[in-house]
């Protein structure tokens, strides 16, 4: 009795423990800071002697939404055990959420697993008064969120009306007076010179780079490019007019009210006139020139294992040193451009590695010699398959039934509340995929069996046959002909700094066409021969594909 005495004395005394939650809106409301808040969760604990093992803050995200990082991160932690605590404790409720459907949910969700959501500075007990009272926060708290948003919009739309700032960051060449009106600045200067160099012919790359070399930077702090360019030579406010966007249904315009514009209507009008035709004229150019980079999704880098895909293009050397030449397109490295994982492996000419690779995969399934050892080798694979395979059939349909078993459980477990949503996706797509994979190891068997005598020169005649229809129906070197033999042919194709490695497939009768072989009535899957080649890449001149 003493020692039972000595353990319930010890779980009476066993200190809890808590989670801490803080969150600040963007709204323009004032809201404690998040230092102020974990602050006060802080000096809670210390008087009530709880021991805090974790915090978690979403800064800048409004408290209507569930979808928050840290928010999410915090439930899902608690709710699968990885972080054991009694409490989760916050600010306010309205820190916790301002939707009071989401407060209920995850509060529902929490108190499950013995995990209770204290306000440190709204003291509620458990009693049914505490309770609703809780509820009553959690309304007031929804209601002045949403009223709120409404006051929000309401100001910047009085503010529009008066052809004041509504939001967001003042446009380059403008400050804004004690009354929120637009006023030029010192850059307004530099506006009206962007105007006159763009109306005048000089390229808009051009105007950037002076404008960045010189020091000046964007609205948003930022470097300027010609898409920021673009959209400030367009912007009505340049020639005093006032334009703002409510939604789609209410646009507010009010033009002359913005006084002492540093562009005159003369020179707008030009800017304007220019912007539409190299507008249309790259719209042309896109529909003229668009290109296909049938090579993404197949080709990798070996220096750094991403993938290789088509990445814009260059312009080259003109007259006079100018890039005013034909554009060369390129693909390039992922890890490299997009994940900056100092990927040495230089830019691949598009023209060249397309045309290197289908040449390797014409050379194989066009030459006639070629054509009869993949023929053979197809012929010699379907007479081992006539013998019996390592698992047999019957051992294949019994796991096949097995799948469909197993399916049905996992979704019983998850209609049950036993299994979440991810869990069931990912066991139900491993048993899907194994399924696929014996339906068409069946299916294969079947036909094996089910085809009269195959000769190779059936093969081979498929093969040729096949080649021609596909000749004939795009012709022998356009884009259609290039993806068909790619999606049929190319595996992979292998990118280092000295060489391209081209994993070939010839796998005939599983083409994206739909074609299938047909031998003696029975449809008919040949198994694919894999062979390599390799080809060296051009010299690189100052890191350029030559």
């Amino acid at each position: 009795m003493a020692s039972m005495s000595r353990t319930i004395e010890r779980n009476k005394k066993r200190r809890k423990v808590a989670v801490a939650y803080a969150r600040f809106s963007s709204n323009n409301q004032r809201e404690e800071s998040i230092d102020a808040q974990l602050r006060a969760i802080r000096e809670y604990c210390e008087r009530e002697n709880i021991e805090l093992i974790a915090e978690f803050t979403d800064e800048a995200v409004s408290g209507k939404t569930d979808d928050r990082e840290d928010f999410q991160n915090m439930v899902n932690q608690l709710l699968r055990g990885h972080i054991q605590a009694d409490y989760v404790l916050v600010h306010k409720f309205n820190r916790f959420a301002r939707n009071k459907f989401d407060s209920a949910l995850y509060k529902k969700k929490l108190n499950d697993v013995d995990i209770k959501v204290v306000s440190v500075t709204q003291k509620i007990d458990d009693t049914p008064e505490g309770e609703l009272l809780e509820g009553f926060l959690e309304t007031i708290d929804q209601y002045y969120s949403a009223n709120l948003a409404v006051e929000v919009r309401k100001g910047l739309r009085e503010n529009a009306l008066k052809g004041k700032h509504a939001g967001g960051q003042v446009l380059f060449g403008y400050s804004l007076d004690d009354e929120g009106y637009y006023v030029p600045n010192e850059n307004a200067k530099i506006v009206k010179r962007m105007f006159e160099e763009f109306a005048a012919g000089v390229p808009k790359t051009d105007i950037c780079e002076r404008l960045n070399a010189e020091g000046y930077r964007n609205q948003r702090g930022k470097k300027f490019n010609t898409r920021t360019l673009y959209d400030l030579l367009r912007n009505e406010k340049y020639i005093g007019n006032y334009v703002y966007t409510i939604d789609k249904k209410e646009t507010i315009r009010l033009d002359g009210i913005i006084k002492d514009h540093p562009i005159d209507k003369e020179l707008w009008n030009t800017v304007q006139r220019l912007c539409r035709e190299a507008s249309e004229e790259a719209q042309a150019r896109q529909r003229t020139e668009k290109r296909y980079y049938h090579l993404t999704g197949k080709a990798f880098c070996t220096c750094c294992g991403e993938h290789i895909c088509g990445a814009g293009s260059k312009r080259s050397g003109g007259h006079n040193g100018k890039k005013d030449g034909k554009l060369n397109y390129y693909y390039k490295c992922v890890g490299k451009v997009k994940h900056k994982n100092g990927c040495k492996n230089p830019s691949i000419n598009k023209d060249w590695f397309e045309s290197k690779v289908l040449k390797a995969v014409t050379d194989i399934v066009m030459d006639e010699n070629q054509v009869k050892q993949i023929a053979q080798v197809a012929y010699e694979e379907i007479l081992s398959m006539r013998d019996e395979p390592v698992i047999s059939t019957a051992q294949l349909k019994k796991e096949l039934a097995q799948i469909f078993k197993k399916q049905e459980k996992l979704t019983d477990l998850y209609l049950d509340g036993d299994m979440s949503k991810e869990m069931l996706d990912e066991k139900n797509g491993e048993l899907t995929r194994r399924k696929f994979q014996i339906e068409e190891e069946l299916e294969k068997r079947r036909n094996v069996l089910e085809a009269e005598d195959i000769q190779p020169k059936d093969i081979e005649n498929f093969i040729v046959q096949f080649i021609e229809d596909v000749k004939e129906d795009c012709g022998s070197m356009d884009e259609e002909f290039m993806r068909i033999m790619f999606n049929v042919f190319v595996k992979r194709a292998d990118v280092s700094e000295e060489e391209v490695v081209v994993h070939i497939h010839t796998q005939f009768s599983r083409m994206d066409r739909g074609d299938n072989v047909c031998f003696g009535g029975v449809i008919h899957r040949l198994s694919p021969v894999d062979l390599v080649r390799t080809i060296p890449r051009k010299k690189h001149i100052h890191g350029k594909n030559i």
